[in-house]
């Protein structure tokens, strides 16, 4: 039996039960949320709260929240956002039951576009059933992925749309779903398509063309047995991904060993691994250093588990450093403007890590209830 990654699995249940429950509710018509204006700022983040479809816009300078946005009714489940080339936010909603994961019942097709400044929804494009994740690409274009097979369409979508027209410039169809989006070095972008259903596991990547609107070439597959959900370029060369424990490790260990695989690129050998403290959660390459951040399972508990973030040196695969974030890490970005990280955590905490140091400089709170438990699952700044 393969490996599949607890979070991974936790993920797919968790949002199939949740949605399930708040589909029965569901509200029709436009969505006018009741936000407050407010001055964007001049060095912006955003971070989205899933539990309550709100996204709080941070002083990426200033170290501080300057407002939050509803962007969902209760019925609905957002997990990602992208920010457009002027400025207005792009949000998957889906509204799913358990009955859409097994073949039926029905999803959202909306990808919802809210301005920052006023917190007012100015658009909504329609896209193909339930869109989960979303990537900006050069030109304004985006990708958006969906957790759903269309038996019609005979695959799993993944609509590109123009984020300057707020359009759907193309649909693709493929056998998995598109988990992500990796940018090499060299600038070109590839979508990690995984097929976690199939008796061998598959992730395989295939290069897209933004301004072609087309994909490139041939697939090129990763030479793996185990499933994970993030990826990202190390050097030109080289992936990082998350590889699990060993199964029976899972299994007779209170805190099985995680490691970092590291795959050659374009052959997709597996060429050796890099030991990490815990679950790689998101992997995000800055310079000639890949951050890495580890969520526990306990994190969600309170505050007694501090967050880690792994610092390698990307040419040596050697771990330079281990930080200690706030606790539950789930994603960071690099802001050029700023040249810091921000690491968007549980509880509605943000660490800010100047990566010149390596040093955690600062930690940015909302206490407001809205970003409370798993707090910020996404984080992101402008390009």
């Amino acid at each position: 039996m393969r490996n599949i990654p607890l979070h991974f699995l936790l993920i797919v249940l968790v949002f199939s039960l949740a949605a399930s429950i708040i589909a029965c509710g569901k509200e029709e018509g436009p969505f006018t949320p009741d936000n407050t204006a407010i001055d964007v700022p001049e060095y912006v983040g955003y971070a989205m709260a899933t539990h309550s479809d709100s996204i709080a816009v941070i002083d990426l300078a200033e170290y501080e929240v300057v407002g939050i946005h509803r962007i969902g009714r209760d019925a609905e489940y957002m997990g990602d956002f992208a920010i457009g080339p002027d400025g207005n936010l792009y949000c998957p909603v889906t509204s799913i039951g358990l009955a859409t994961w097994l073949g039926g019942g029905s999803a959202g097709k909306t990808i919802r576009v809210m301005n920052p400044a006023t917190g007012k929804v100015v658009d909504e494009i329609e896209v193909s059933e339930c869109p989960r994740r979303i990537a900006t690409l050069p030109g304004g274009k985006a990708l958006v992925e969906h957790s759903i097979f269309l038996r019609e369409e005979g695959g799993y979508a993944a609509d590109v749309i123009d984020m300057n027209s707020n359009t759907v410039a193309k649909t693709f169809y493929f056998k998995g779903w598109a988990m992500e989006i990796l940018h090499s070095p060299e600038g070109k972008f590839y979508i990690g398509i995984v097929d976690a259903l199939e008796e061998d596991v598959e992730w395989t990547l295939i290069e897209f063309d933004p301004q072609t609107n087309d994909t490139v070439g041939d697939p090129i597959t990763l030479r793996t047995e185990f499933l994970f959900e993030t990826a990202a370029f190390a050097t030109s060369s080289k992936i990082y991904a998350p590889k699990p424990p060993a199964e029976e490790a899972l299994g007779n260990e209170m805190s099985p060993s995680w490691t970092l695989a590291v795959f050659e690129f374009p052959s997709g050998n597996l060429l050796k691994t890099i030991s990490v403290p815990e679950y790689p959660r998101n992997i995000m390459v800055a310079g000639q250093k890949a951050y890495v951040t580890h969520f526990s399972v306990g994190s969600l508990q309170g505050a007694e588990n501090q967050g880690t973030v792994s610092v390698i040196d990307v040419n040596t695969d050697q771990v330079l450093k281990t930080l200690e974030v706030c606790p539950g890490p789930q994603h960071s970005a690099y802001s050029e403007s700023t040249g810091k990280i921000y690491v968007g955590c549980v509880e509605g905490k943000i660490s800010v890590i100047d990566p010149s140091t390596d040093k955690v400089i600062e930690t940015i709170v909302c206490n407001d209830a809205r970003v409370g438990g798993w707090g910020f699952l996404r984080i992101k700044v402008p390009r």
